[in-house]
């Protein structure tokens, strides 16, 4: 069953709301709870004021372990999709989750809503509609313990809602409430409390603060024994009385010595067995309560096994065990509820990927997912919450562990198929132009204009063919690099720009002037209109002074550019650890954690950006290193989700040594550093040559 079609069967198929209901409720069980019980407000059986004042407001454990579940639900965002599976990013129904009303944003009601529902047991979402035809203005929550539940009749659970405030009650249309609750096994209308369960944990919690303030207040000593060998006159046991307790008790006179006479001794008591399994019992007594809120007792202070390891377990454990299962209750009862309100074919959902503590499943699902060599590179991008690039951009080829070349490039790749077409067609000339290649065959395109559709086409695709050959050799260049980097920053807890710069630059130099030798040969090779075969040897170019200067500033922006990411990414750390009071080890070990798992997904788009920059660069020198060759074309990428700006460039035409106009920006080729990160990274536009 897709979404669309579990939307439909929560809301009862196509019938009106009216009639689904009197369907639901024509169940003999819901008219035998309403027998006998006519129109009158059901109460509640637990005292909520109670239990929140000594759970919530006296109770640290309990407190701890509700701010911390409804912090964390209340950073969760919604993700909002259409019939057809697609994401909305603009909607008003999210601009109303986003601002439900004009006294709260929505991490405050967020928040607000799993409070109530974690200590009372029950939480209502109140809709403002201003006509019945219209979506709700506003969403507020009311206080769960006003609100009452009125029976229905006719076989309806619920007839409606009553908010009473100092004796005034308010009836409420249940059209216009979201009744949400927790199971309770006794009761029809209302949901069990936690605090209900963990009652008598909070009260021998309480009680055993009030003990450990008595001893504080006694010099965090138990007490002991005043003895003499006479009796004491009831004036004289009076001053000692009063003595005792003006000089030596208190937190003010801890350390006095005590100056007795008439015979007085002092003998102190020790703490009894009893008493000392009274303080274990405190911190058992903890771990219960957060056992009935199912949560770690880690996460709320108890440190007896908090280890930097079984922390991150933990709250993984909090989002994976207690958050999402009650944020997906809620998503269903808005997508039963709010959502129709707004339109048919609407489904919120929670968004996963931005659950940080989240981050390592998802990369264990990358890793698999891009281990699995019987899947193709679509079904792979999917997986992973990708849009497909299609067939045109390599999106149906499989890779193999073999170099992870595509598996059609390792066999013999076969001749392209005939199209009934007035342009000239690719041929394959037998006899080498360049010098002896071993009697390979080179295809070799006629000199007329690669502007042709086919021509364009087939250019590009030899393009990204030796793009992602040169990425293959620089991404475990560029993994190593961000590894040993993550080490160095974790150290420091800071980067240095130019330090982590010359890195690079020492790392990648030598595959620049190798790949930027072989893209001038590509180049050169182009304006002659022939297309060269990875597998081949070809005669590599010699780079000038000149060019070895502009490649070896080129690297050197591209590492201060990667060391000013990674210094974002620390300084996000930074901000994270002082806003949670982390430990220099904790701080330590996490900005590894972080860095190290970005890396795996950094290097990749590095090694694209860096690779198809290096490759344009070197085409567009062979085509200057040509005489007939006297202007240039941006060709824009054949994948679906090509850049606005680089679509409407597609064709621009200038001389070989000027420059192109993308977006606003000159850009002598495709990657050119001058442009920004929106026209640079993961780029795959090149160009193509013209001959004169």
């Amino acid at each position: 069953m897709n979404i669309i079609d579990r939307a439909r069967f929560l809301m009862f198929g196509d019938l009106p709301l009216r009639k689904a209901r009197a369907t639901a409720t024509a169940d003999p069980l819901v008219r035998a709870i309403l027998t006998g019980l006519g129109k009158q407000a059901v109460w509640s059986s637990q005292d909520f004021t109670t239990l929140s004042k000594e759970g919530y407001e006296k109770c640290m454990a309990v407190y701890a372990c509700v701010t911390k579940i409804a912090a964390a639900a209340a950073g969760i965002q919604f993700r909002l999709t259409d019939g057809a599976d697609k994401e909305i990013d603009d909607h008003p129904l999210l601009a109303l989750l986003w601002r439900p009303n004009e006294y709260e944003g929505q991490r405050a009601w967020m928040r607000k809503r799993f409070s109530q529902l974690l200590l009372h047991g029950n939480s209502y979402v109140q809709a403002v509609r201003p006509m019945s035809s219209m979506p709700p203005a506003a969403l507020f929550l009311p206080m769960p313990q006003r609100m009452r539940v009125v029976p229905g009749s006719g076989g309806v659970l619920v007839g409606g809602y009553e908010y009473e405030v100092r004796g005034q009650k308010t009836p409420l249309d249940p059209r216009l409430v979201l009744h949400s609750k927790l199971f309770h096994p006794t009761d029809d209308w209302y949901g069990l409390s936690p605090l209900t369960v963990a009652s008598r944990g909070v009260d021998v919690s309480n009680m055993a603060a009030e003990w450990n303030m008595r001893l504080l207040q006694n010099d965090m000593r138990p007490p002991g024994v005043l003895s003499t060998d006479g009796s004491l006159s009831e004036v004289q046991y009076t001053r000692l009385k009063a003595d005792m307790a003006e000089k030596y008790e208190g937190y003010e006179n801890a350390g006095k010595p005590i100056l007795l006479e008439g015979g007085l001794s002092w003998q102190q008591m020790s703490i009894s067995p009893k008493e000392l399994d009274w303080i274990q019992g405190i911190v058992h007594n903890k771990r219960e309560i957060a056992a009935v809120f199912n949560i770690a007792p880690e996460l709320i202070g108890d440190s007896a096994n908090k280890t930097y390891s079984n922390f991150q377990e933990a709250r993984r454990s909090l989002y994976t065990e207690t958050v999402l299962p009650l944020m997906d209750e809620f998503v269903d009862d808005l997508n039963t509820w709010l959502c129709p309100m707004f339109g048919d074919n609407l489904w919120l959902s929670v968004d996963r990927n931005q659950i940080e503590a989240l981050q390592e499943d998802r990369e264990k699902k990358f890793a698999y997912i891009n281990a699995a060599e019987f899947m193709k590179i679509d079904e792979k991008r999917k997986g992973v919450g990708l849009a497909p690039v299609g067939k045109a951009a390599g999106g149906e080829v499989i890779l193999v562990s073999a170099g992870k070349a595509p598996l059609e490039f390792v066999a013999i790749e076969p001749e392209p198929p005939a199209e009934e077409s007035t342009e000239e067609k690719p041929v394959v000339d037998d006899n080498e132009k360049d010098g002896d290649k071993g009697g390979k065959k080179t295809r070799r395109l006629s000199k007329k204009s690669w502007s042709a559709p086919e021509r364009k086409e087939a250019l590009w695709h030899n393009f990204v063919r030796r793009v992602e050959t040169k990425e293959r050799s620089l991404v475990a260049i560029a993994y190593m690099f961000l590894k040993d980097q993550a080490d160095r920053v974790s150290k420091a807890r800071s980067v240095d720009l130019e330090a982590e710069a010359r890195e690079y630059f020492k790392r990648a130099r030598p595959w620049a002037y190798q790949a930027a030798r072989r893209a001038i040969a590509a180049g050169v090779r182009a304006s002659k209109g022939e297309l060269p075969e990875l597998e081949e040897k070809v005669d590599l170019y010699d780079l000038s002074p000149e060019a070895l200067e502009y490649l070896d500033q080129i690297i050197l922006e591209s590492g201060t550019k990667i060391a000013k990411t990674t210094m974002a990414l620390v300084r996000d750390q930074l901000m994270l650890a002082e806003a949670e009071n982390w430990t220099t080890e904790e701080l330590t070990q996490r900005l590894i954690d972080k860095l190290k798992s970005f890396a795996q997904w950094r290097c990749r788009t590095i090694a694209r950006t860096e690779s198809a920059k290096v490759e344009n660069w070197g085409q567009v020198e062979g085509y200057k290193d040509t005489e007939f060759v006297t202007r240039k074309g941006w060709m824009c990428s054949f994948v679906p989700d090509s850049r606005d700006a680089h679509i409407s460039a597609d064709g621009q035409e200038v001389g070989v040594t000027e420059d192109f106009h993308v977006d606003g920006q000159a850009m002598a080729y495709p990657g050119d550093p001058r442009g920004d990160a929106g026209n640079v990274v993961n780029c795959l536009c090149t160009t193509y040559p013209i001959v004169d």
